[in-house]
């Protein structure tokens, strides 16, 4: 794990296997984890796209979805398997960054 400044926010990131997580440290949203596969063209065929957050009430939610690129033309996103996780943290602020590996295992294993 490192630390590294995006557009004046802290931000502590991950990096395993071409997936990004990604948490800022004013304890809000973390967005956006994303695994994406090509074809052999490079066009975006199927990903994973998650978000974590936002804290609220001492909690902190993880949500995935899997998608799939159905119109090449207009390469807009579609569900593919709609939502493959959803589950809350008890966490204090300090501790968001914690989830980050927990939220990179469960979006690995579904590519």
């Amino acid at each position: 794990m490192g630390y590294e400044e995006i557009d004046g926010i802290i931000g502590k990131w991950v990096e395993k296997n071409g997936l990004a997580l990604a948490a800022s440290d004013r304890g809000e949203e973390i967005r956006c984890i994303a695994r994406e596969r090509f074809d052999k063209n490079g066009t975006l065929t199927e990903g994973i796209s998650v978000l974590i957050g936002p804290f609220y009430e001492g909690k902190i939610g993880i949500w995935a979805n899997h998608y799939a690129i159905i119109d090449k033309n207009s390469r807009k996103k579609y569900p593919r398997m709609g939502t493959l996780h959803k589950k809350e943290f008890e966490v204090e602020k300090h501790e968001l960054f914690a989830v980050l590996e927990e939220a990179y295992e469960l979006a690995n294993s579904w590519m």
